[in-house]
């Protein structure tokens, strides 16, 4: 009997059900799931403030260099050459300081008495293009060697006096959304890939045509003659470029993103579920209306 009765106290232990091992895999499958969800937008979110801060680095050289090149646009170049072209995406300057890989391209200085004086930061030796100006800054025919009896002002240049900005979709990244390029520049020696994921680039001009300090704006040159050119006094740029990866959703509302001033006009947004940012280069064009040393 008392055998019976162990025999009995051991069978009747009970375990757990099938129903509670059911209900127990549930739970850590939606436990598991739930830290998944968190796992992946935490990635997500890491991988985009990650892009955003790359875009943010590439744009900000791109836009310096871009600032750069239209301060500089006519210097070195006679007084009565065109210093700008321009249309609604196309920007050309002709500046001595075109080529962004040697600082000797601000190299000035003066002939005196057959002397050069150095009045910039440059190297003569290595330039390989030189202008000479007279006093008032009209061009002329001389040597940079000062071997003439004349006095007069030379400029140094490398690898030309030219540099276009314009937009370019051959060697579009693959984080780009489908209709954006990229904004190139191009001088004489090389071109390059400035900024990606652009959706568009326009340029307006301010010109002084009167005399009386009140700017005229225009999108482009075409209509335009070197006299009115000359009387060129700031430069607006906008670009809408793509900020950061493409986005799980829908990110944006509108289908354009309007422009007010200096004229009104727009850009289209090409895909709402990139992130896209307005940013906006303004500049004095001191080197084409003041022509002073």
């Amino acid at each position: 009997m008392k055998l019976k009765w162990k025999e009995k106290q051991y069978y009747n232990k009970k375990g757990f059900s099938l129903i509670e091992l059911l209900v127990t895999i549930v739970i850590c499958l939606i436990v598991i799931v739930t830290l998944a969800k968190v796992y992946s937008t935490v990635i997500f979110s890491s991988k985009t403030q990650l892009s955003i801060s790359e875009s943010n680095l590439e744009k900000a050289i791109g836009l310096e260099i871009l600032r750069k090149d239209l301060f500089f646009a006519g210097f070195g170049i006679p007084k009565n050459d065109k210093p700008l072209e321009w249309s609604p995406s196309h920007l050309t300057i002709y500046t001595t300081t075109a080529n962004l890989d040697n600082n000797d391209a601000l190299s000035w200085g003066y002939c005196i008495n057959g002397t050069a004086v150095n009045l910039g930061e440059g190297n003569f030796i290595s330039a390989n293009q030189c202008n000479t100006l007279d006093k008032d800054f009209n061009s002329l025919n001389e040597t940079c060697d000062c071997s003439s009896s004349s006095d007069f002002y030379f400029v140094f240049s490398h690898n030309g006096t030219k540099v276009e900005y314009f937009l370019d979709n051959s060697t579009l990244p693959q984080k780009c959304a489908s209709g954006t390029y990229v904004l190139m520049r191009k001088d004489d020696s090389a071109n390059i890939p400035l900024i990606n994921c652009v959706a568009g680039f326009k340029i307006f001009i301010g010109i002084d045509l009167s005399g009386n300090n009140t700017l005229k704006w225009y999108n482009s040159s075409s209509s335009l003659n070197i006299t009115d050119i000359l009387k060129a006094r700031e430069a607006i740029v906008y670009l809408l470029v793509q900020n950061g990866q493409k986005e799980k959703k829908q990110v944006t509302t509108n289908s354009t993103i309007d422009i007010s001033y200096p004229i009104s006009d727009n850009f289209t947004i090409p895909n709402k579920y990139y992130r896209w940012k307005l940013i906006k280069i303004e500049t004095l064009l001191e080197n084409i209306y003041k022509r002073e040393i």
